[in-house]
């Protein structure tokens, strides 16, 4: 079954994303991500959301190997960038009411 996983990603990382620099996520392991999961990555400016977020297909998932490097406990998640979600969460909605989505 495929999840929709929500993420915090900070603008000049969302910019990377957006821009198909950046193909992949460093995270913590704490989601059961999976390879063919929708991940949308919603853009924080480390106090509120800005509004603007990017769908990503997860294509893959490393994970369970310190003899690389990779802590325990993280992954690194491969992603193939959709088309940016446009206005996905209202401006005029408390960051509260937003998280709760």
């Amino acid at each position: 079954m495929i999840s929709k996983i929500k993420k915090k990603i900070l603008p000049e990382y969302f910019e990377a994303v957006r821009d198909g620099r950046k193909t992949f996520e460093l995270r913590k392991d704490e989601d059961n991500i999976q390879v063919g999961d929708l991940l949308i990555l919603r853009e924080w400016d480390g106090v509120k959301f800005t509004g603007r977020a990017i769908y990503a297909d997860v294509m893959y998932v490393l994970r369970n190997v310190p003899q690389y490097g990779l802590m325990d406990g993280y992954c690194i998640i491969g992603i193939r960038t959709l088309l940016p979600c446009p206005r996905l969460y209202n401006p005029h909605i408390s960051n509260e009411e937003q998280e709760a989505e």
